[in-house]
């Protein structure tokens, strides 16, 4: 049963997935049925190491999929990160808080954040969750408070010999041939989708010479 529940986890992360702004778009991460052997305390920011983003683009949505939680709840805010430098990382996007529904489902979150190449995926574990899978990936790891967008983490330790990961994936959609990130709705009013020519490393659009980032 172990066996299965491995090759589950790791086709869906191999898995492409449609994207509505029409560019190709990858699953960043893993998901699958959650061991119910294992949980992680709450008060603890994780840092997905292996899940890295290819380049510049924008995560669309966060998945992961649920148990039957016998033993806890739990309640977990996804995250990108990046790196910062001596272990350390600023939360770039993050779903906010969320409580596990315990359905055995899977479940999508969407968000809207611009990514850049070697942004990971993190995971700030609120309470005790049963969010863990049976795929060796890197991981990180600190006791610290809940951040922020914005904020940087604590120093995060690396886990030697980890045998398990995160159930998390993100959807990846890559930035156009032009290095810009897709129109993301923030363009003048009228104009809800932008125009081709981008502004502020790619978060807004502009209209002739006028700048709406």
């Amino acid at each position: 049963m172990r066996r299965v529940l491995l090759f589950v986890g790791v086709a869906f992360a191999a898995l492409p997935v449609g994207s509505a702004l029409g560019a190709p778009s990858t699953t960043i991460g893993q998901t699958g049925a959650p061991l119910t052997t294992v949980l992680y305390p709450g008060g603890v920011e994780r840092a997905e190491t292996g899940s890295v983003m290819p380049g510049i683009g924008r995560v669309t949505s966060f998945q992961f999929r649920s148990g039957s939680c016998p033993k806890v709840d739990g309640s977990f805010d996804f995250q990108v990160l990046r790196p910062v430098g001596d272990d350390r990382y600023q939360v770039v996007g993050n779903t906010g808080t969320q409580s596990d529904p315990c359905d055995g489902a899977l479940h999508s979150y969407p968000v809207f954040i611009n990514v850049q190449a070697g942004d990971v995926l993190g995971v700030y574990v609120v309470t005790a969750w049963e969010g863990v899978i049976g795929v060796a990936a890197p991981e990180s790891f600190a006791f610290q408070a809940q951040p922020s967008v914005g904020d940087t983490t604590d120093t995060l330790r690396p886990i030697s010999f980890n045998d398990s990961s995160a159930d998390e994936s993100a959807t990846f959609v890559p930035a156009p041939a032009n290095g810009k990130n897709p129109p993301n709705g923030h363009g003048p009013s009228g104009n809800a989708n932008g125009s081709p020519q981008g502004c502020g490393s790619g978060r807004g659009w502009k209209v002739g010479a006028q700048g709406r980032c």
